[in-house]
């Protein structure tokens, strides 16, 4: 996934609901930097499985944040409902 400035100014409020779920489990200790260090897709879910949560729509953002070095899991990517504007679930990342 490349950030794109542009797709994340678009999806800017998404960005901070999905920060706002990652601070709330205590995975922010593990990124570098906050919300403006994210990348963002869209992504079909209709498919696949989540850990939490229930999809809403097949199409949903994908947030993920950069996690820092030499961790053994990075910070979960974070799927966020774009009508609802809010968090539908999440995956880990390695």
């Amino acid at each position: 996934m490349i950030k794109n400035d542009e797709e994340n100014a678009k999806y800017q409020s998404e960005i901070k609901v999905a920060w706002k779920f990652v601070k709330k489990e205590g995975w922010d200790d593990l990124t570098r930097g906050d919300w403006r260090n994210a990348s963002v897709e869209i992504t079909d879910i209709s498919l696949g499985d989540m850990l939490d949560g229930e999809p809403h729509r097949d199409e949903v953002l994908m947030v993920s944040f950069e996690s820092k070095e030499n961790l053994i899991n990075g910070v979960p990517s974070i799927f966020v409902d774009l009508q609802e504007k809010e968090v539908v679930g999440y995956v880990p990342t390695e």
